[in-house]
């Protein structure tokens, strides 16, 4: 069964919303926006070397992100 046009522009649309929280969380964390577009595109080993910008795309995967994020922010690495 095709996927309902609706369907799809929603779930581009939280893709797009994910990207922008993501990114601003990470420019808080790393201070500027390109370090922050820099470890976005980059593997990174404490998410078991995936590429966190490919991770957003699904709920899952931005939680990890978001959570890593989180830990950064208050000091604590794994």
């Amino acid at each position: 069964m095709a996927k309902e046009p609706e369907s799809e522009y929603l779930n581009q649309q939280k893709k797009t919303v994910r990207h922008a929280q993501t990114l601003e969380h990470a420019v808080n964390v790393f201070g500027s926006q390109q370090l922050a577009e820099d470890w976005l595109k980059k593997p990174c080993k404490y998410l078991d070397d995936q590429i966190p910008l490919e991770l957003i795309g699904n709920l899952h995967g931005f939680q990890k992100v978001e959570n890593y994020l989180n830990r950064i922010e208050h000091g604590v690495y794994q």
